[in-house]
């Protein structure tokens, strides 16, 4: 029988956890095993994230809700609660501020609000990215089918494929530290790769994405790359361009130093 502190290693090392292994850890009461669980999880996190904050503009635009909660309130049987909707250009609006004042990520958060259909929330998302194309978007609006999803991140779909390739490299941590520059903008790479050894060499993302990506806009972004790549040459660094178009399989372009 696995000892706690060999299932947490083993989680580390698979990236994946099962149901058993789940309740052990949500079940114990071991102190250290504990312990252990926290400091790898926060070392993990630092090897990724590193020791950034990520400040995000919280826009509540609307507390309709179509559930019944008990413990919310802004559930539907609640009569105290004031009820409003925001407009889209007042949420643009919010933005126009939140982008002066220096956030990089929105967040769009409400309850389930039949007025918003999947329609309306496209609309809004797509004008956002449209506008401020170097920023994140997230979404905190309950529960939605497969189909919303995937129109939610067709609209403005960027941090979904960040978190793609993340995972897709994952298992490459015992020979890379990764770190994430998901909503840091400000021109940083998306996503670095550090060699744990020196063998290996180091490797930088930059992620694109576009409803319509048309051949100027991918030729625009591969000269871009090719120039930097000429330039990190020196320093044993390659760079990786991943351009995606919506509903299509992501096409790479990989230049070679």
């Amino acid at each position: 029988m696995q000892t706690l502190v060999e299932i947490i290693d083993q989680i580390k090392k698979e990236q994946t956890i099962h149901r058993e292994q789940l309740q052990a850890l949500l079940e114990t009461t071991d102190e250290q095993a504990v312990s252990y669980l926290r400091d790898t999880a926060r070392k993990v996190a630092d090897d990724i994230y590193g020791k950034q904050v990520f400040i995000r503009g919280l826009i509540e635009f609307t507390n309709y809700c179509k559930n019944d909660c008990i413990y919310c309130g802004i559930r539907r049987s609640n009569p105290n609660a004031q009820r409003y909707r925001l407009t889209e250009e007042e949420i643009l609006s919010c933005c126009a501020n939140g982008y002066e004042l220096g956030f990089r990520t929105f967040v769009l958060q409400g309850g389930e609000d039949p007025y918003f259909t999947d329609e309306r929330i496209c609309n809004i998302v797509a004008k956002i990215k449209q506008d401020y194309p170097d920023c994140a978007v997230t979404l905190s609006i309950g529960e939605k089918d497969k189909a919303s999803y995937q129109a939610f991140y067709d609209a403005g779909a960027e941090g979904f494929y960040h978190g793609l390739v993340l995972g897709l490299i994952a298992l490459m941590d015992n020979q890379y530290k990764i770190k994430s520059n998901r909503e840091s903008g400000d021109g940083r790479y998306d996503i670095s790769l550090i060699p744990r050894e020196k063998k290996y060499p180091g490797i930088i993302m930059e992620l694109k994405w576009k409803s319509n990506f048309d051949e100027k806009s991918l030729e625009k972004f591969e000269k871009a790359a090719q120039i930097k790549n000429r330039l990190l040459c020196r320093k044993r660094l390659k760079m990786l361009p991943i351009s995606f178009q919506r509903k299509v399989s992501p096409a790479q372009s990989v230049h070679q130093v």
